[in-house]
């Protein structure tokens, strides 16, 4: 702290001002012993004042000793941050990583040529892999996977022997058949799956097919439920629309027709709309391991 500043407090000078520091006594004057004494005075006072001073001076160092000292931390406030990689084991952490990434696992893309042929196609023979459970046709009308079953007789139900010969002279085994109903019930498309051994077999049975007018594959409904009753009556005299298609080693064929029988001619684009698109949804592509 800087000493105070003394203030002169002669006649006509100013007096102290609430923020001066006190003004200090006057000097006393000479004691017995006149100019000696005051010699005498002077150097006890310098005496007095080295000791003083160096008091101080002892007290400052004691104080700042006695204050909380701080120093840099060494290896020896932790524990050990270094270990041998080949002992040490942790438990609840990420394993380390090195530079060097792992191989990636290689997956092989689907060929789908493989469908190609019996001997190489690995899709299931069911509902769930060659039928959508549903689809949107081109009118934005849904259609929706009421009922399906396999047969081991291609020809079940069919009465054309142009259709026998197509289907059985070209070697198909069995038959996967399933039933779609708009969302109004209103039309029923009907879907015929056909396996054969390989590519050039399904190609010969689509070209035996193609040039027959419609195909009467019978009338398939489900069951019982919503569309049981589509083939009861006179179902041929509905309006009907089909299409067929061939999928590598298979032959699709898709037929719609109005429920109530209707052969209006403003239902036939619906049912165009909704045969087209279930004949190119059925297929092999259904199957997840094909795609």
């Amino acid at each position: 702290m800087p000493d105070p500043i003394p203030r002169n407090n002669s006649a006509g000078a100013r007096g102290n001002t609430p923020d001066d520091p006190p003004t200090p006594p006057p000097a006393q004057g000479q004691g017995p012993g006149g100019g000696n004494g005051w010699v005498f005075g002077g150097l006890a006072l310098v005496v007095l004042l080295i000791i003083i001073f160096a008091n101080s001076g002892s007290d400052e160092s004691d104080s700042l000793a006695e204050q909380p000292t701080t120093s840099a931390t060494t290896t020896d406030d932790y524990p050990d941050s270094t270990y041998d990689s080949d002992t040490s084991t942790t438990t609840d952490h990420e394993p380390t990583t090195t530079s060097e990434e792992p191989a990636e696992p290689t997956t092989t893309a689907f060929d789908p040529d493989t469908l190609n042929d019996a001997s190489t196609d690995e899709t299931p023979f069911t509902t769930g892999a060659l039928l959508p459970q549903d689809f949107v046709d081109g009118k934005d009308v849904r259609y929706r996977l009421v009922a399906s079953g396999t047969w081991d007789d291609c020809t079940k139900a069919v009465s054309s022997s142009a259709i026998r010969t197509a289907l059985n002279g070209n070697g198909c085994p069995e038959m996967l058949v399933g039933n779609f109903l708009s969302n109004n019930n209103a039309v029923m498309v009907t879907v015929w799956v056909y396996p054969f051994a390989d590519y050039d077999s399904a190609s010969s049975a689509y070209s035996d097919l193609d040039p027959l007018d419609f195909l009467d594959l019978g009338c398939w409904d489900p069951n019982n439920g919503a569309g049981s009753q589509a083939c009861a009556g006179n179902p041929e005299s509905a309006a009907k629309w089909q299409f067929v298609q061939q999928n590598h080693r298979y032959v699709v064929v898709a037929q719609a027709m109005a429920v109530n029988h209707s052969n209006d001619e403003s239902v036939k684009p619906w049912l165009k709309a909704a045969s087209r698109e279930a004949s190119t949804s059925a297929g092999p592509q259904n199957y997840a391991g094909n795609q």
